[in-house]
């Protein structure tokens, strides 16, 4: 890489570490996956497929902040954050507020807010209910199997009916977050 290009490189990178809303952001991806990896630990405890659908499955279900319902919209369209500032606007609100309130536990999430999906529901091709949680809870226990790497887990789980690509290293990556990423025809 020229210089030119890691000095631009490097400035967005201060840039980025500057900018309140992208530190939100990255705050916001870093507690719900903690969060999701809580409420996934036991797969057995989850207590339907309509849960993980609502809980991880969409990339945002439901916001609520103070109790009161909002629209977070962090990724928009093109990962624009024109829906986020709207509602900033319509409720008064600062980015040190959503943090504070991120922190304080007042900012409830429901949704992975870190990647999407192209169905609102996870494998809506099959149709037998019980069969559709079994591999739900399936690619759980592999994702919570320390002996596989996050690379096996990832490459297990794509290989199981109802998961892609994008979901299974969209899920390594809450699981995983410092050992893998993302990986889907826009990446």
């Amino acid at each position: 890489m020229p210089i030119n290009d890691v000095d631009k490189l490097r400035a967005a990178y201060v840039n980025f570490r500057h900018d309140p809303l992208a530190n939100f952001i990255v705050h916001v991806r870093q507690q719900r996956a903690g969060q999701i990896r809580t409420l996934l630990a036991d797969p057995e405890s989850l207590p339907d497929v309509e849960t993980f659908d609502r809980e991880v499955w969409c990339l945002e279900s439901r916001t609520y902040l103070h109790s009161h319902r909002i629209d977070l919209q962090l990724y928009f369209k093109y990962y624009e954050q024109t829906k986020l500032l709207k509602t900033m606007a319509e409720q008064n609100l600062k980015i040190h507020d959503l943090e504070k309130a991120l922190l304080a536990g007042q900012l409830e999430l429901h949704g992975n807010y870190i990647y999407g999906q192209s169905t609102g529901t996870f494998a809506p091709m099959i149709k037998d209910q019980a069969l559709r949680f079994s591999l739900l809870k399936q690619a759980l226990h592999t994702f919570n199997d320390a002996t596989l790497t996050a690379s096996e887990q990832a490459l297990l789980v794509y290989n199981t009916k109802g998961f892609g690509e994008n979901n299974a290293t969209g899920l390594g990556m809450i699981f995983h977050p410092q050992d893998i990423g993302i990986v889907n025809a826009a990446t």
